[in-house]
Parts: structure tokens; C-alpha cells; sequence
């Protein structure tokens, strides 16, 4: 936690009051009334909007928090954890408690939350109801610590109460099933107040519905009242469109990336639905509040860039749910290419396995670190983990170390994500900020190489996607070791190549904080400059493409181009120019550049295209099993299932021509709808971009016949299948040499 100017007094409370996570969690409102009645009562003083659930609450009460400061507000927002700064935690319209009033507030409350035996996060929340009544807040928007029943924020009266998700984590604490959890979080509801649901699974509503029943709460789920549509997503923003009550929000930008955002802003609708006629709020309102969202209460950690070019994200995914959410958003952006470095930690308790098991289909590298906090798990844990996941994995133990490591590390394209609990994210935007400040007291060799290089207003302007193959190019250059000083440049070629673009969107270059002793060139970096044996142009020439490697094609591919033309421009008015390119592409090398208009750079360029395209074309349609009915399927996954004493449900994904691209097993145990979820079964097809899906499941007993709890899970998973594009072709029960198909059946 940053304290650099917490004078000794606080430093000292603030370590008293953070010494009380050592004695954990304990449940229970008593504590915390008898700290508030001895302070007056401060929560009776304002309105407020009580959240809860598993993932996401926290995004909501930003919305909510976002949308009410729209209106013209005075409004409390309390969250936790924090990620760098106590302060975060206690704010108003954005602005955390200023450290005069922390100091305050610590010295007057520590002894008697010393005296009543509070825990850290009950004095915490007593300061927060504190600091919203002295300043006269309008509302306040109050996130849960963990559950709701016991939970110490659980003293409020609210205007209206809202549960965002369900899943499993905390079950130390809440229980192990998710109708004990439901249940804990249903305990927030109070009578007469309107409780907003998010989408939970089918058998949950029934423990709402009790709950709501017993305190005599108006029980509104989302999904009757609310739909969404999601148009656009990018690393800044999500686009979507709602329906509430009738109403359409049309396009609505939200300030928060990811699919999942979706869901947050349905349950942050239905909350601002109930305060409308209270506060005034309007359609524009929402629009501003949704959009200016990060500005309005300082959300961070959400998905969010901390750097553009090359791209890192962090995010505060600490379990399974979670974590799946995040490879969702990675998937949708990177098309679902394994080429992101996770930098991973997480505390205690946590279902790390799970949580690893989300990130397998995505990851690269995994870098396994330890944050500054007693309830961090080691890092050699989070490897071993990664390690059964067969995920390559490396040991970086400080969140910093792994970072550097990974933005170090990274090549071509690949992205790096730090995520796994608060505390790493924490650290990771401290890290940011120090080298920030680095960058601004000590001018680097990038500033120098930025001077020596034309302006970015003066380049020709570029779509997204042609940026994206620019920067690929700068990260191979990166990976390359370059001498002291420049080498004599060849020119042999007629075609100038692409100007080194080294400096990232920051005016920084990626190596400035660990090669500053080793003096760059003052002028582009290009492929020329390699050493002769590190030349793939050179090999090529001399070897032919099959010499080559698939990186030394692509290194050729992205730096061939021109000043004003980029490699994909270059491509298309090539293919443009030449009718038959079945043809152009049998030629080699020496026949391409004496083709007129060629040249020897375009002539290297398209041989090694046409290499390479060669390859993908192989690697992807040879040897791959065609799925024609369902005795294929059994045939291909039937041995595997044979000698099984558990059930298993694996799915067989499928692309446009019916050929297996991928197989995964989704669940292990007694097949139900509790344990086969359709989010689980799609979310590698999704990522996969199948066409459709095929389910496959044993019954160890030898008898195939489904049961009700088979064909309720298929009539599932074809809806499903039907609401994100993806074909659910069957569902298979296999036992021994038989088998079964629900599709022949008529149940698909």
C-alpha cells in the first residue's frame, strides 16, 4: 500500500487497523452496531443502494455510483478491496477521503474498534458511513465485503438492493453449494425494498423467491424485464444496446471493456429503474454516466490498458468465474489466439486450478509471482498449478519482476494480462506509476530515438488492423540482438524497407528500462541491420522458403514494405495486379522478381507468403476426422470412454465441414444440470470459432439410456447453442460398445 505521505501517526493507525486481517473474517453485525451507536449512527444520515454477489458488484456500484453523479448528486460510493491506496476505498463523486480526514478518522475510531474487537473490514466500513454523513452525501452506493446476511454492511436500510451474480468462491465462509451462497446473499434483502437479480441459474431462483417471501421484498430478475444487445467491443470500450420495460437505450457506450459488462450494466438498468422518479434520472443521464464511468469514480483494474502499444492489461479475476469472464474478453479481441502472457497470482483459498484451467486455452507463458501481502500464495504454488495445466510457467516471484519479464519476453503480437487477485493488480499499477515517473525525470534513449524519426502526424494514416502488423514488427525487432553500432547497411534491393516505428505510443521504447547501458542506433532499426547468419532474406535466397522457419517468414512478411505502404497494402495491390494467382504462387524466388512491376523485395515477400500459406493450409485441414452421423462420433470418442468408472462430458468441436478441430472434456462426476453448464460447454467453441458442437458423455453402468437430467441438459445446450451461433448437433450417451443419440431420438 502506498503511505509516502501518511505522516507517522496514521502510518502507525493504519497499521493497527490492517494488523486486524490477521485474526480473518468473522461474521456478524454485532460489532459493527455497537462501533456505529457509538459514533451516532451515521448510516441512518443518507440513502443508500446495498450490492451484492459473487463477480462483478463491483462494476455495478461504479455504473450505479456513475449514472446517480450524472443526475447532480452528492454521491458516496464504498468499495473494496483497494488496489494501491486505503483512501480508494471511501469516496465521493470520484474522489477518495482526503488523508486529513483518514487521519482523523483513524484517531478518533481506533481505540474503540480496538475495545469492541472489530475486524479490519468493520471499522473500515464504520469510517466509510462516517465520512458519507459528514459530508452529506445525496446516496451512496455500498459494495458487500463477502456473503450479505452477516456481512458488516449489512446494518443499511436501502432504497433498493441488488445481487449480481452466483458462483463458488468464499465457501470456507458462505458454503459449498450455491444455494447456501445465494442464500447468504439474499440475506441483504429488506422489507419493502426492491431487490434486482442478475442472471443466475434457473434453480436459484427458487432460494430468491423464499428469501423475498419471508421479508416481504419486491423480487424483480433481470432477465424478465431487461434484455441486452452487444455490438462492439475494443480495448477501450463496450458498445451495447438495451431494452428495459420497453424502453430502448440504443448504443450505449460503456467505459468498461468485456462481454460480461454486458450483464454488470443490465443489473445497474434495473437498479436505476427503481430511482428514476426518486432522482430524476433520464435517458442522457445513463448515456453519460455509462460512458464516463472510469473519470466519474475511478474504477480501475477492470480490464483495463495500462499500456497501448504494446498492449498490457490488468484485471482483478480471482477466481474460476472470473478468470473465464477474462479469457471471454481476451478471445473476443485476439480471436482466440494463444498468445497472451498471464502474470498470475492470487491468495489463499482461492481456486487456483480453476483459475488456470480458464486461462490454458489463451496462454503462452505464465509467469508465477507473489504479492506483498501475508494471504498471498507462494509463488512456486501458482507454478505448480500452470505447470498441470501444461502451460509453460516461470517463477518471477515479485508482481514487478513478472511484468518485466513478460514485457521483456513477449513476442510478435502477443499481449500480456496481469490478473489473479487485487493485491497483484495493486502492485502492478504502482509499478506502472514508478516508471512513468522514471520516464519523466530521466529522458531516455527513446526520447532521443523519437526526435530522429518523422512525427506520427506525419505518417500516412492507417486502419487498426494495418497498425496491428506494424507492431508485431517492432516487437521482432525487438527479440533480435543488435550490435553497439550500426552495421553498413546493404541496398541491394530497389524498394526501400518499412521505417523502424521502435517508440511506443508513450515515447518510450519497451527495452529503455533494462538495455539503457547499451547505446541504440540513432536511425531506424530495419532487417538489413541483422547479423548475415540472422538474415532470413539472405537464407531464403540462398536456401529456398522450406529452409525457413515459420518466424523468419513472418519477420520477412511484415518488414518488406515501404514508407507509405504497409505489407497488407503492398499484398492487395499485388494480388490486384496479377489475375492468376495460382499460378504466381508455383514460381520461385528467381522467377518472381523477373515478373515486371515485382522486383527482388516484393519477390521475397510473396515467396515467403506463399511458404507460409502452404503450411497453414496443411496444418489445418490433413488427418482431421470428418463427422458425418452419429456412429463417426462414437467411433472417434468411444474408446476413450469405455473403460471409465466416473461419467465424463466431453464435447467434440466441429468446423463449416463437419471435421473435428477440437476435443475437451467440460466435467467429471454425477452428469447434472449443475455440473455441465452450457457456458461451459461453448466457451472454448466460442474461442475456437467451431461451427457446431457435438456432446459426448459416458454411463459407466452400462445402460445408455438417458435419463430426465440428460435431456434437460441437451434441450439446454440447443438453446444456447441457438442464442450465440453455434450448432448443437447432438448429444451422445455411450456405455460400452452401445450408444445413443438424442438427435435420433428427436430431442435435438
Amino acid at each position: 500500500m502506498a503511505t509516502t505521505d501518511y505522516n507517522p501517526e496514521l502510518r502507525a493507525a493504519l497499521q493497527r487497523l490492517f494488523s486486524l486481517q490477521t485474526f480473518g473474517i468473522k461474521l456478524g453485525l454485532g460489532p459493527v452496531t455497537e462501533l456505529l451507536e457509538e459514533f451516532g449512527n451515521p448510516h441512518h444520515r443518507f440513502s443508500t443502494i446495498h450490492i451484492a454477489g459473487t463477480n462483478g458488484k463491483g462494476s455495478v456500484c461504479a455504473l450505479v455510483a456513475s449514472v446517480l453523479q450524472s443526475a447532480g448528486l452528492r454521491v458516496g460510493l464504498y468499495s473494496s478491496p483497494h488496489l494501491v491506496r486505503f483512501e480508494e476505498r471511501i469516496k465521493m463523486n470520484g474522489a477518495p477521503m482526503s488523508v486529513a480526514e483518514l487521519a482523523t478518522y483513524a484517531a478518533q475510531m481506533m481505540p474503540p474498534i480496538e475495545r469492541i474487537g472489530c475486524t479490519f473490514f468493520e471499522g473500515t466500513t464504520a469510517m466509510a458511513f462516517r465520512h458519507f454523513a459528514d459530508h452529506k452525501v445525496d446516496v451512496a452506493v455500498v459494495e458487500t465485503g463477502m456473503g450479505g446476511r452477516l456481512d458488516a454492511t449489512n446494518v443499511l436500510a436501502p432504497l433498493v438492493t441488488a445481487i449480481t451474480s452466483i458462483s463458488l468462491d468464499h465457501t470456507k465462509h458462505l458454503g459449498e453449494t450455491l444455494e447456501q451462497i445465494a442464500g447468504e446473499k439474499a440475506g441483504i434483502m429488506k422489507g419493502g425494498t426492491p431487490a434486482v437479480i442478475g442472471r443466475v441459474a434457473p434453480r436459484l431462483r427458487g432460494v430468491f423467491q423464499q428469501h423475498a417471501t419471508q421479508v416481504a421484498a419486491p423480487l424483480l430478475f433481470i432477465d424478465d424485464f431487461c434484455r441486452g444487445l452487444l455490438h462492439d467491443l475494443t480495448f477501450d470500450h463496450t458498445i451495447a444496446s438495451f431494452l428495459i420495460n420497453g424502453r430502448e437505450l440504443s448504443r450505449l457506450r460503456i467505459g468498461l471493456v468485456g462481454g460480461h459488462q454486458l450483464e454488470n450494466a443490465r443489473v445497474a438498468l434495473g437498479v436505476i429503474e427503481q430511482l428514476k422518479e426518486r432522482f430524476g434520472i433520464d435517458g442522457r443521464m445513463i448515456q453519460e454516466g455509462f460512458a464516463n464511468v472510469a473519470a466519474n469514480t475511478g474504477i480501475r483494474g477492470r480490464f483495463e490498458s495500462i499500456r497501448a502499444t504494446p498492449r498490457t492489461v490488468i484485471d482483478v479475476a480471482h477466481n474460476p468465474d472470473g478468470a473465464a469472464v477474462l479469457a471471454n474478453t481476451i478471445a473476443t479481441l485476439n480471436g482466440g489466439q494463444r498468445n497472451v502472457r498471464f502474470v498470475l497470482g492470487a491468495v489463499q483459498e482461492k481456486d487456483v486450478a480453476g483459475v488456470v484451467k480458464a486461462l490454458q486455452p489463451l496462454a503462452a507463458h505464465l509467469y508465477a509471482v507473489r504479492a506483498d501481502s501475508h494471504r498471498s500464495l507462494p509463488a512456486d504454488e501458482i507454478a505448480h498449478h500452470a505447470e498441470s495445466a501444461h502451460i509453460p510457467t516461470t517463477i518471477a516471484e515479485t508482481v514487478a519482476e513478472g511484468i518485466q519479464l513478460a514485457e521483456t519476453e513477449r513476442t510478435a503480437q502477443e499481449l500480456v494480462v496481469v490478473c489473479g487477485s487485487f493485491y497483484v493488480v495493486g502492485e502492478a499499477i504502482e509499478w506502472q506509476q514508478q516508471q512513468l515517473e522514471h520516464r519523466q525525470k530521466e529522458p531516455s534513449a527513446a526520447t532521443q530515438l523519437e526526435e530522429s524519426l518523422p512525427s506520427v502526424k506525419e505518417q500516412p494514416r492507417m486502419s487498426d488492423h494495418h497498425r496491428k502488423d506494424l507492431n508485431a514488427a517492432e516487437l521482432l525487432e525487438r527479440r533480435i540482438s543488435l550490435p553497439s553500432s550500426p552495421l553498413p547497411n546493404d541496398r541491394s534491393d530497389t524498394q526501400p524497407d518499412t521505417q523502424s516505428d521502435d517508440q511506443a505510443a508513450d515515447g518510450s521504447t519497451p527495452d529503455d528500462e533494462h538495455q539503457q547501458e547499451q547505446p541504440r542506433p540513432q536511425k531506424g532499426i530495419t532487417v538489413k541491420d541483422w547479423q548475415p547468419s540472422e538474415q532470413p532474406r539472405e537464407r531464403l535466397m540462398n536456401l529456398g522458403a522450406l529452409a525457413l522457419s515459420d518466424a523468419e517468414l513472418l519477420a520477412i512478411l511484415l518488414r518488406t514494405g515501404r514508407q507509405g505502404e504497409d505489407v497488407l497494402q503492398l499484398s492487395r495491390r499485388l494480388v490486384n495486379s496479377f489475375s492468376n494467382l495460382t499460378e504466381l504462387s508455383r514460381r520461385d524466388y528467381r522467377e518472381l522478381q523477373n515478373i515486371t512491376g515485382i522486383g527482388p523485395t516484393k519477390a521475397v515477400t510473396l515467396a515467403a507468403a506463399f511458404e507460409l500459406g502452404r503450411r497453414v493450409k496443411s496444418a489445418a485441414f490433413t488427418s482431421r476426422p470428418t463427422i458425418t452421423s452419429p456412429a463417426d462420433a462414437a467411433g472417434f470418442i468411444g474408446p476413450r470412454l469405455r473403460d471409465l468408472q466416473k461419467e465424463q462430458f466431453h464435447v467434440l468441436m466441429l468446423n463449416t465441414a463437419n471435421q473435428v478441430i477440437r476435443t475437451e472434456m467440460v466435467s467429471e462426476g454425477n452428469l447434472n444440470s449443475s455440473i455441465v453448464h452450457p457456458r461451459e460447454v461453448f466457451r472454448t467453441a466460442i474461442i475456437e470459432s467451431a461451427a457446431a458442437i457435438i456432446g459426448v458423455h459416458n454411463h459407466p453402468s452400462g445402460n445408455p439410456t438417458p435419463s430426465r437430467e440428460d435431456i434437460n441438459i441437451t434441450r439446454q445446450l440447443v438453446e444456447a447453442g441457438k442464442i450465440i451461433g453455434i450448432t448443437f448437433h447432438d448429444h451422445l450417451i455411450i456405455a460400452g460398445e452401445e450408444y445413443v443419440s438424442l438427435a435420433e431420438q428427436g430431442y435435438v
